[in-house]
């Protein structure tokens, strides 16, 4: 009985030590693994910071170029409010003149229109359009203007909401006919020459 005891110490005591042995193995192996991959994630924290170095090198390289582009940015935002409300009048009084009657003058002209800063007085009618220019024209013709004729005409002008014909009168007998035309012009008049697009 002696014997036997002995011999089962000795094997328990021989699976004892071969379980630390196995122990010690896996956590030296961890150890290892674990040296391994900070080790790697070191080399790759040198590298990426490496690499940010080179490209804040190359920012400060090209910080002058950046700088002009947004003073160009912020030039082209400036002409784009102070040309918001830029009308090519050239084109519009242009289409004026093209939807008179021939045989019509214009004797005097006024324009109003909205100033980029401030708005433009509208009209106190319901429902009427949006305005941001106004032409009063005074014309004179031989005859009578056709004042449906006149009106259709006036609608090809550039921005056109509305157009009021009034006061066609003669001073005397066989003396040419005056009249007062104002015209409203709405947004669609502008020309857009100076919209802005921010530089990416």
């Amino acid at each position: 009985m002696e014997v036997a005891d002995e011999r089962r110490a000795r094997a328990s005591a021989r699976r004892a030590w071969l379980a630390v042995v196995v122990v010690g193995v896996v956590v030296v192996l961890a150890t290892g693994a674990a040296t391994a991959e900070s080790l790697r994630a070191g080399a790759d924290l040198t590298r990426s910071q490496a690499d940010g170095a080179g490209v804040l090198q190359e920012q400060l390289r090209f910080s002058d170029v950046r700088t002009v582009l947004r003073e160009t940015d912020l030039i082209k935002a400036a002409q784009a409010v102070g040309g918001a409300a830029q009308i090519d009048w050239s084109e519009v009084l242009g289409s004026v003149g093209a939807a008179l009657p021939a045989d019509t003058t214009i004797t005097g002209l006024t324009v109003s229109s909205m100033d980029p800063l401030k708005g433009f007085g509208q009209s106190t009618v319901p429902l009427a359009q949006s305005r941001v220019a106004t032409i009063d024209i005074t014309i004179s013709s031989p005859t009578v203007p056709s004042i449906p004729s006149l009106s259709d005409s006036l609608q090809q002008v550039p921005g056109y909401v509305g157009a009021s014909i009034t006061a066609v009168a003669s001073a005397d007998e066989g003396a040419a006919f005056t009249g007062q035309v104002s015209l409203e012009l709405g947004p669609a008049a502008f020309d857009e020459t100076y919209e802005y697009k921010a530089v990416d």
